[in-house]
């Protein structure tokens, strides 16, 4: 348990850091003078970093204590927001997105894996629940942070004081016990499904395919059409987050019980009704409703 705990800690530094940027991106872009295609060729290079090193970085970490590769992640979270903080125009976002992507490649998947090798035979989606909520609460508290910082500094200043995340994120490594990385029974035996492993391929790719151009396009609609200030774009996606937080271990518990198909279909569900409403959606009221729906089907 204080193994887990600290991973909890571990992950929550990392990816708070990650969240409180994701509203404010695309508008820092257009800031620089990014047009609408340079924010979407900017975003699509994380994406495109992430599906083609996150292999690859597996591949070379295995074998290596987990806490070294995690270390690598922290490096490249805190290159890429000095270069943020140094960017006089668009063109350096293109490879401060490359760092940001190698840093979220090797994080994520290690931290997710070596988590569930912590969990007991049958509390799998549970502990996975237990674990994303590290995510979601970082998806809650990094939009809300931004938004009171934004009051006060300039986007540059931001990216700054948000190093002290990864910062203190190493520190926490040298307090974090041994861990292990593995698959674990029940996740060989799923990979072995190939039916089963390219259904839930294709349903992930799908949802965060539809997520990552909405966060694209989001913040940049919410301050150039509907004139809202970038603070109120990040204190949807908080509400977003919040949501999302508190709608993981119940998910889990429940995928536990019933599998993995059911849940999922709803989360489909209830993000389509999301997307259909935010379209309809013109005042802060019914959009942070639709963003609430919309973390809820994340979660």
């Amino acid at each position: 348990m204080e193994r887990f705990r600290g991973l909890f800690i571990a992950s929550g530094f990392f990816f708070i850091v990650w969240q409180a940027l994701s509203p404010i991106l695309p508008i820092y872009a257009v800031e620089l003078g990014a047009s609408i295609t340079q924010v979407g060729l900017i975003m699509a290079t994380l994406s495109l970093t992430l599906i083609f090193t996150r292999v690859p970085l597996g591949i070379l970490w295995r074998g290596v204590e987990p806490k070294v590769s995690m270390a690598f992640s922290y490096g490249a979270q805190l290159a890429s927001l000095l270069l943020y903080f140094l960017a006089p125009n668009p063109v350096w976002l293109f490879p401060t997105m490359v760092l940001l992507g190698l840093g979220l490649a090797s994080f994520g998947p290690l931290a997710t894996s070596t988590a569930l090798n912590l969990a007991a035979e049958g509390t799998r989606g549970e502990t996975a629940g237990k674990f994303y909520t590290s995510i979601a609460l970082a998806m809650l508290s990094g939009p809300f942070l931004t938004a009171g910082l934004l009051k006060f500094l300039s986007y540059k200043q931001v990216f700054l004081s948000l190093l002290a995340f990864p910062l203190a994120g190493l520190a926490s490594l040298t307090k974090l016990g041994g861990l292990r990385r593995g698959a674990g029974g029940a996740v060989k035996r799923f990979a072995a499904a190939s039916r089963n492993l390219l259904f839930a391929l294709l349903a992930t790719v799908s949802f965060f395919v539809a997520t990552g151009v909405f966060d694209t396009l989001f913040p940049v609609y919410a301050t150039s059409a509907l004139l809202f200030s970038p603070a109120t774009v990040s204190l949807l996606f908080g509400v977003r987050g919040g949501l999302n937080a508190l709608a993981r271990v119940p998910s889990g518990k429940l995928s536990d019980r019933v599998g993995r198909r059911k849940p999922l279909i709803l989360a489909y569900l209830l993000a389509f009704l999301a997307l259909l409403s935010l379209l309809k959606a013109g005042s802060p009221g019914p959009l942070f409703l639709s963003m609430a729906l919309y973390g809820c089907a994340w979660g």
